[in-house]
Protein backbone atom coordinates (compact mmCIF):
# COMPACT_ATOMS: atom_id res chain seq x y z
CA UNK A 1 0.00 0.00 0.00
CA UNK A 2 2.68 2.73 1.36
CA UNK A 3 4.74 1.38 -2.12
CA UNK A 4 1.71 2.61 -4.19
CA UNK A 5 1.12 5.68 -2.79
CA UNK A 6 4.97 6.43 -3.28
CA UNK A 7 4.62 5.54 -6.71
CA UNK A 8 1.73 7.79 -7.66
CA UNK A 9 2.85 11.08 -5.38
CA UNK A 10 6.56 10.57 -8.02
CA UNK A 11 4.94 10.38 -10.83
CA UNK A 12 2.28 13.68 -9.70
CA UNK A 13 5.94 15.00 -9.21
CA UNK A 14 6.84 14.24 -12.43
CA UNK A 15 4.04 15.10 -14.07
CA UNK A 16 3.56 18.82 -12.69
CA UNK A 17 7.45 19.38 -12.22
CA UNK A 18 7.57 23.15 -11.93
CA UNK A 19 4.80 23.25 -9.46
CA UNK A 20 6.51 20.35 -7.64
CA UNK A 21 9.25 22.48 -7.50
CA UNK A 22 8.12 25.80 -6.54
CA UNK A 23 6.19 23.76 -3.42
CA UNK A 24 9.88 21.74 -2.48
CA UNK A 25 11.81 25.19 -2.46
CA UNK A 26 8.92 26.74 -0.44
CA UNK A 27 8.77 24.32 2.13
CA UNK A 28 12.48 23.81 2.21
CA UNK A 29 12.90 27.92 2.91
CA UNK A 30 10.08 28.34 5.08
CA UNK A 31 11.33 25.08 7.32
CA UNK A 32 15.32 26.50 7.24
CA UNK A 33 13.26 30.32 8.49
CA UNK A 34 11.64 28.49 11.38
CA UNK A 35 14.95 26.44 12.27
CA UNK A 36 17.20 29.76 12.27
CA UNK A 37 14.78 31.61 14.32
CA UNK A 38 14.55 28.60 16.97
CA UNK A 39 17.95 28.59 17.22
CA UNK A 40 18.37 32.59 17.53
CA UNK A 41 15.60 32.17 20.06
CA UNK A 42 17.19 29.61 22.26
CA UNK A 43 20.52 31.29 21.89
CA UNK A 44 18.95 33.90 23.21
CA UNK A 45 17.13 32.55 26.28
CA UNK A 46 20.63 31.04 27.07
CA UNK A 47 22.25 34.43 28.18
CA UNK A 48 23.38 34.72 31.61
CA UNK A 49 21.41 31.07 32.73
CA UNK A 50 25.03 29.81 33.79
CA UNK A 51 24.73 31.68 37.07
CA UNK A 52 23.70 29.35 39.66
CA UNK A 53 21.96 31.89 41.85
CA UNK A 54 20.47 33.49 38.50
CA UNK A 55 16.83 33.37 40.12
CA UNK A 56 18.39 35.30 42.77
CA UNK A 57 19.84 37.76 41.17
CA UNK A 58 18.26 41.14 40.09
CA UNK A 59 19.74 44.26 38.27
CA UNK A 60 18.87 47.74 40.47
CA UNK A 61 17.80 50.19 38.07
CA UNK A 62 16.73 54.02 38.64
CA UNK A 63 13.78 55.50 37.18
CA UNK A 64 14.18 58.55 35.14
CA UNK A 65 11.52 61.30 36.73
CA UNK A 66 11.01 63.37 33.57
CA UNK A 67 10.26 60.77 31.68
CA UNK A 68 7.98 58.74 33.85
CA UNK A 69 5.53 56.97 32.08
CA UNK A 70 6.90 57.68 28.79
CA UNK A 71 9.20 55.20 25.98
CA UNK A 72 11.22 58.61 24.54
CA UNK A 73 10.44 56.85 21.36
CA UNK A 74 7.83 58.05 18.31
CA UNK A 75 4.62 56.44 18.07
CA UNK A 76 4.67 53.94 15.10
CA UNK A 77 1.92 51.12 14.12
CA UNK A 78 3.75 48.86 16.67
CA UNK A 79 3.59 50.89 19.81
CA UNK A 80 1.09 48.84 21.13
CA UNK A 81 4.02 46.16 21.86
CA UNK A 82 5.18 48.18 24.02
CA UNK A 83 2.06 49.13 26.27
CA UNK A 84 2.90 48.20 30.03
CA UNK A 85 6.50 48.73 29.56
CA UNK A 86 6.61 52.14 28.93
CA UNK A 87 8.88 53.34 31.97
CA UNK A 88 12.11 54.54 31.40
CA UNK A 89 14.63 53.74 33.65
CA UNK A 90 18.40 54.21 33.53
CA UNK A 91 20.66 51.31 34.06
CA UNK A 92 23.76 52.72 35.77
CA UNK A 93 23.39 53.05 39.52
CA UNK A 94 25.93 54.39 42.31
CA UNK A 95 27.65 52.01 44.85
CA UNK A 96 26.99 54.60 47.66
CA UNK A 97 23.25 54.16 46.82
CA UNK A 98 23.66 50.48 46.71
CA UNK A 99 25.34 50.30 49.72
CA UNK A 100 22.42 51.72 51.60
CA UNK A 101 20.11 49.68 50.10
CA UNK A 102 21.95 46.67 51.46
CA UNK A 103 21.72 48.39 54.81
CA UNK A 104 18.20 49.09 54.74
CA UNK A 105 16.54 45.47 53.54
CA UNK A 106 17.17 42.02 55.12
CA UNK A 107 15.52 40.97 52.50
CA UNK A 108 19.25 41.52 50.01
CA UNK A 109 22.11 38.98 50.69
CA UNK A 110 24.24 41.00 48.90
CA UNK A 111 25.20 43.04 46.49
CA UNK A 112 27.58 44.12 43.92
CA UNK A 113 28.94 46.98 41.48
CA UNK A 114 30.65 47.00 38.42
CA UNK A 115 31.82 49.37 36.00
CA UNK A 116 32.54 49.04 32.01
CA UNK A 117 34.97 51.26 30.89
CA UNK A 118 34.13 50.59 27.00
CA UNK A 119 30.65 52.05 27.62
CA UNK A 120 32.73 55.40 29.01
CA UNK A 121 36.04 55.15 27.01
CA UNK A 122 35.70 53.12 24.50
CA UNK A 123 38.65 50.85 25.53
CA UNK A 124 41.66 51.58 27.85
CA UNK A 125 45.12 51.06 27.23
CA UNK A 126 47.36 48.35 29.14
CA UNK A 127 50.97 48.80 29.37
CA UNK A 128 52.98 45.14 29.54
CA UNK A 129 56.84 45.29 29.50
CA UNK A 130 56.89 48.16 27.15
CA UNK A 131 54.08 47.10 25.29
CA UNK A 132 50.74 48.73 24.58
CA UNK A 133 47.45 46.80 24.23
CA UNK A 134 43.94 48.53 23.86
CA UNK A 135 41.64 46.42 25.57
CA UNK A 136 37.73 46.41 24.92
CA UNK A 137 36.17 44.72 28.01
CA UNK A 138 38.14 46.81 30.97
CA UNK A 139 35.75 46.14 34.35
CA UNK A 140 35.63 47.74 37.73
CA UNK A 141 34.12 45.73 40.53
CA UNK A 142 34.21 45.28 44.02
CA UNK A 143 34.71 42.10 46.07
CA UNK A 144 31.48 40.73 46.16
CA UNK A 145 31.94 40.44 42.14
CA UNK A 146 33.46 36.76 42.07
CA UNK A 147 31.37 35.53 45.37
CA UNK A 148 28.00 36.05 43.24
CA UNK A 149 28.41 35.60 39.40
CA UNK A 150 29.38 32.32 38.46
CA UNK A 151 32.86 33.28 36.56
CA UNK A 152 35.15 30.39 37.51
CA UNK A 153 38.75 31.15 38.65
CA UNK A 154 41.29 29.17 36.99
CA UNK A 155 43.83 30.99 39.59
CA UNK A 156 43.25 32.66 42.87
CA UNK A 157 40.31 32.98 45.05
CA UNK A 158 37.10 34.70 44.90
CA UNK A 159 37.23 35.71 48.80
CA UNK A 160 40.48 37.48 47.95
CA UNK A 161 41.88 38.47 44.35
CA UNK A 162 40.47 41.78 45.19
CA UNK A 163 42.18 42.34 48.73
CA UNK A 164 44.24 45.01 47.70
CA UNK A 165 43.47 48.20 45.39
CA UNK A 166 46.33 47.20 43.26
CA UNK A 167 44.91 44.42 42.21
CA UNK A 168 43.58 42.46 38.93
CA UNK A 169 41.97 39.95 37.55
CA UNK A 170 42.94 38.20 34.05
CA UNK A 171 41.19 36.49 31.55
CA UNK A 172 42.79 33.06 30.14
CA UNK A 173 42.47 34.69 26.83
CA UNK A 174 44.50 37.72 28.34
CA UNK A 175 46.86 36.09 30.49
CA UNK A 176 48.11 33.95 26.76
CA UNK A 177 48.38 36.91 25.10
CA UNK A 178 50.49 39.25 27.86
CA UNK A 179 52.71 36.35 28.87
CA UNK A 180 52.16 33.08 26.81
CA UNK A 181 50.77 31.26 29.55
CA UNK A 182 48.46 31.01 32.94
CA UNK A 183 51.00 30.60 35.53
CA UNK A 184 50.84 34.80 35.91
CA UNK A 185 50.10 34.99 39.79
CA UNK A 186 52.67 37.70 40.83
CA UNK A 187 53.18 39.39 37.17
CA UNK A 188 52.44 43.39 37.00
CA UNK A 189 50.95 45.47 34.37
CA UNK A 190 49.87 49.31 33.98
CA UNK A 191 46.78 51.15 33.16
CA UNK A 192 46.69 54.32 31.01
CA UNK A 193 44.63 56.21 33.45
CA UNK A 194 47.91 55.83 36.03
CA UNK A 195 50.71 54.78 34.87
CA UNK A 196 52.54 55.21 37.71
CA UNK A 197 51.09 52.39 39.83
CA UNK A 198 51.78 48.65 39.34
CA UNK A 199 49.19 46.37 39.39
CA UNK A 200 49.63 42.78 40.26
CA UNK A 201 47.97 39.98 38.85
CA UNK A 202 46.18 38.25 41.46
CA UNK A 203 43.77 35.75 39.83
CA UNK A 204 43.23 34.51 36.02
CA UNK A 205 39.37 34.38 35.23
CA UNK A 206 37.85 31.45 32.67
CA UNK A 207 36.76 33.62 29.27
CA UNK A 208 33.41 34.59 29.87
CA UNK A 209 30.86 32.35 27.65
CA UNK A 210 29.39 33.74 24.63
CA UNK A 211 25.93 33.88 25.95
CA UNK A 212 26.72 36.04 28.80
CA UNK A 213 25.43 39.79 29.16
CA UNK A 214 28.87 40.61 31.09
CA UNK A 215 32.49 40.59 28.98
CA UNK A 216 35.91 40.98 30.63
CA UNK A 217 39.30 41.26 29.72
CA UNK A 218 41.06 42.84 32.96
CA UNK A 219 38.95 43.30 36.03
CA UNK A 220 40.94 46.03 38.35
CA UNK A 221 39.35 46.46 41.88
CA UNK A 222 36.61 49.52 41.65
CA UNK A 223 39.01 51.19 44.87
CA UNK A 224 41.79 51.62 41.83
CA UNK A 225 39.32 53.98 39.81
CA UNK A 226 40.36 57.57 40.17
CA UNK A 227 36.99 58.44 39.06
CA UNK A 228 35.50 56.51 42.16
CA UNK A 229 37.82 57.91 44.49
CA UNK A 230 37.15 61.05 43.42
CA UNK A 231 33.51 60.46 44.12
CA UNK A 232 33.68 58.57 47.06
CA UNK A 233 35.75 61.96 48.75
CA UNK A 234 33.53 64.64 47.79
CA UNK A 235 30.37 62.06 48.63
CA UNK A 236 29.29 62.37 45.56
CA UNK A 237 26.72 59.74 43.74
CA UNK A 238 28.79 58.09 40.81
CA UNK A 239 26.48 57.09 38.71
CA UNK A 240 28.40 54.65 36.31
CA UNK A 241 28.30 51.13 37.90
CA UNK A 242 25.95 48.29 37.38
CA UNK A 243 24.22 47.06 40.71
CA UNK A 244 22.95 43.23 40.88
CA UNK A 245 21.05 42.37 43.82
CA UNK A 246 21.20 38.83 45.48
CA UNK A 247 18.30 38.46 47.40
CA UNK A 248 17.10 35.25 50.13
CA UNK A 249 15.03 33.32 48.27
CA UNK A 250 11.83 34.19 47.40
CA UNK A 251 12.23 37.21 49.17
CA UNK A 252 12.30 39.01 45.20
CA UNK A 253 8.90 40.59 44.82
CA UNK A 254 8.26 41.43 48.73
CA UNK A 255 11.74 43.35 47.73
CA UNK A 256 10.83 44.88 45.73
CA UNK A 257 7.59 46.56 46.60
CA UNK A 258 9.64 47.73 49.77
CA UNK A 259 12.37 49.32 47.17
CA UNK A 260 9.50 50.96 45.14
CA UNK A 261 8.00 52.65 48.35
CA UNK A 262 11.68 53.31 49.61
Amino acid sequence: MIKSYLKIAWRSLLKNKSFSLINIIGVSVSVAICILFFVYIRGEQSFDNFHSKKNQLFRLEITNGETSGKTGKANSFFSFLRKGDEQVNNLLFSPSIAEEIQHAFTEIKNITCFEDESLLTGAELIKVNNQLFKEQHVLYADSNFFKIFSFPLVEGSAYNVFSLRNNVVVSESIARKYFGTLNVLGKTLQTAEDSSELFTISGVAADAPYNSSIQYDLIFPMQSSQGFRNASKQRFADMNYFAIVETDKNQSELLQAKLNEW
